[in-house]
């Protein structure tokens, strides 16, 4: 259960960091 919880918060700190990579890069 933990890993899961991790792993989650990984791919949503991905997420977000890739969408304001994207919104600054077309910005």
């Amino acid at each position: 259960m933990v890993y899961i919880i991790f792993i989650l918060q990984i791919i949503c700190i991905f997420a977000i960091g890739t969408g304001i990579y994207v919104e600054y890069t077309l910005g």
